[in-house]
């Protein structure tokens, strides 16, 4: 009986560490647009320009785009595909010119 419990016991915690594990990977995407501006991220206390193919790589959510100095929007998750369009921004700012 002694070892079926240090047995589950064993288990329970694998069970639990796993569903843990990759909480603390980056987040990496793409952002796609047309746009030839300028396009820089914030997340946490990074704040970096996309590379020149639109990718971004975060520790956290939420991460916050910008273009021009405005902002474009927020992401809270990243698609399967990791492609991240203006349409997917959770908050999108128009700037009036």
């Amino acid at each position: 009986m002694k070892q079926y419990f240090v047995a589950l016991i064993l288990i329970a915690n694998l069970i639990l560490g796993c569903s843990t594990m990759g909480e603390d990977e980056k987040k990496v995407g793409y952002v796609v647009t047309p746009s030839k501006n300028e396009i820089y991220y914030k997340c946490g206390n990074k704040k970096a320009n996309l590379d020149k193919n639109g990718k971004f790589s975060c520790d956290s959510f939420p991460i916050a785009f910008y273009i021009d100095g405005n902002e474009m929007g927020t992401i809270s998750t990243i698609h399967n595909d990791g492609y991240v369009f203006p349409q997917d921004m959770e908050t999108i700012t128009i700037a009036s010119r």
